[in-house]
């Protein structure tokens, strides 16, 4: 939430020449509806549900570049996928300077209603843990001007785990 998964992962896939796949995108193209209005109408459980079915279904498809919505790593189901299926890399950004990026955004509906800097805690404590035990790499993205050098990164990571 607020890492820049989005804009690196468009940036990695043009540079590798893959597809770049978002699954928050696809949920709403799935749904024919925004995350706001799923989360609003559905709640956050159907969501989450809704995550797990666009991460298995991208499991079958070319090799790609995927962004996943912050929270998508809270199921272990997901988690496993993640695992067994691709390199997870870890888009690490400081809680002061997440709540500068995301303190005027009002479009992610587990921030909407609710004083941002206590969420955000609460939601970085339980989701920190999860990502330091599931992904490949850390990757500090507090620079967001830094793409090429980001990208470089993950690039050669990858390309080393390819080869070997």
């Amino acid at each position: 939430m607020g890492t820049g998964k989005s804009t690196l992962g468009r940036h990695i896939a043009s540079y590798m020449e893959r597809p770049f796949l978002d699954t928050d995108a696809l949920i709403e193209k799935k749904e024919e509806a925004t995350i706001t209005s799923i989360f609003s109408k559905h709640g956050e459980p159907y969501f989450r549900e809704c995550e797990t079915r666009i991460l298995q279904s991208i499991i079958h498809t070319p090799p790609s570049v995927v962004a996943t919505g912050g929270g998508l790593i809270e199921s272990p189901k997901n988690q496993v996928l993640l695992q067994e299926y691709g390199r997870t890399y870890w888009l690490y950004t400081p809680i002061n300077i997440l709540y500068d990026r995301l303190k005027t955004d009002t479009s992610r509906p587990l921030l909407k209603g609710e004083k941002l800097l206590p969420v955000l805690k609460k939601l970085y404590k339980k989701r920190l843990p999860i990502y330091r035990s599931i992904s490949t790499m850390k990757v500090d993205t507090r620079n967001p001007n830094d793409i090429e050098s980001l990208t470089q990164l993950i690039v050669g990571d990858f390309n080393h785990y390819d080869t070997h």
